[in-house]
């Protein structure tokens, strides 16, 4: 019998589509997110853990989004920008 996809995915660091970070920040960015929709269902939990676990870490204001479905045009700090993906879930992480 296979797992249901959500079964499958369970465990897998999201996916990195875009970043202008360095490579240990993208690390933690799909650690830290992928431990926020782990512990969350909630999108709006999952971007406030995320981008607290950011600003305890790494200083500054950060700003997350986390959706199925949205745009987005933004403007960020050189080196403080990642958009990873894991399932469903599309998320943006920046400092600006």
């Amino acid at each position: 019998m296979s797992k249901e996809p959500a079964q499958q995915s369970a465990g897998k660091k999201p996916t990195i589509k875009l970043a202008d970070m360095p490579e240990d920040m993208q690390q933690d960015a799909q650690s830290i997110t992928l431990s926020a929709i782990e512990k969350y269902t909630n999108e709006r939990d999952i971007a406030y853990q995320i981008k607290r676990e950011f600003e305890r870490k790494y200083l500054g204001n950060w700003h997350c989004v986390v959706g199925k479905q949205f745009s987005s045009y933004v403007t960020h700090e050189e080196g403080y920008f990642v958009q990873l993906s894991k399932g469903p879930l599309q998320i943006l992480l920046f400092r600006c």
